[in-house]
């Protein structure tokens, strides 16, 4: 849903702060000089959100999304991309508080604990895809992107041009952040595990499977 009249500010290279709100539609314009420029989003009962955007010399207007999480102590592990492809999915694999292992993904949601932890399917661009773990349970979490919309093209680059981000939260903060790589070829990205420590290990892996029941 649309997180109406959030606060936002920009600030440049000098430091200088430009604030805006959203409004109703939760969509906002700026208009910068050329350069680098952090932008914090800020909304009561959520989740700060900091990230950096770029006006090119060409002066391009650039298209941004961002997706804010209300806050939580669980570990929400939240997908966003642009306009193509029009379907990546979300995967965890993990192990079941109940025994044995699941993988979760939008043709696999189970319940464990009560709980389905495939909070959002998204497939119409953008995102957010969003995974929480309510209820953990000892041993390894991976989590991995599909691309479904090209996901029979070997040599498709779209995954990797498909500026994929992945925000990792706990504890009511940002824990962990991954953007994919450009320019590999491959329908699967295999980002990070989460190890018996709760130590979050970036994998950064892209390459080609033949389903997504291949991801572990």
């Amino acid at each position: 849903k649309p997180v109406k009249f959030a606060s936002i500010s920009f600030k440049n290279s000098i430091n200088q702060i430009f604030k805006i709100k959203t409004g109703n539609t939760s969509k906002f314009l700026f208009n910068p000089e050329i350069g680098k420029y952090e932008v914090s989003v800020e909304k009561e009962g959520f989740i700060n959100f900091t990230t950096d955007i770029f006006m090119n010399p060409d002066e391009t207007p650039q298209e941004y999304h961002f997706a804010l999480t209300p806050k939580t102590d669980k570990i929400r592990i939240v997908l966003t991309w642009n306009k193509t492809p029009f379907d990546l999915d979300a995967h965890l694999r993990g192990p079941n508080p109940d025994g044995g292992k699941f993988h979760i993904w939008y043709r696999n949601k189970i319940l464990i604990g009560g709980r389905d932890f495939l909070d959002r399917d998204d497939t119409n661009k953008y995102g957010p895809e969003t995974i929480t773990i309510y209820k953990p349970a000892v041993g390894n979490y991976k989590y991995s992107v599909f691309d479904y919309t090209n996901r029979k093209k070997k040599r498709s680059k779209q995954l990797s041009r498909s500026g994929a981000h992945v925000d990792v939260y706990g504890k009511n903060k940002l824990l962990a952040s991954f953007d994919i790589h450009s320019n590999y070829r491959g329908n699967s990205w295999r980002v990070f595990e989460i190890n018996e420590n709760h130590e979050i290990i970036p994998i950064q892996s892209v390459t080609y499977i033949e389903s997504e029941q291949e991801l572990n």
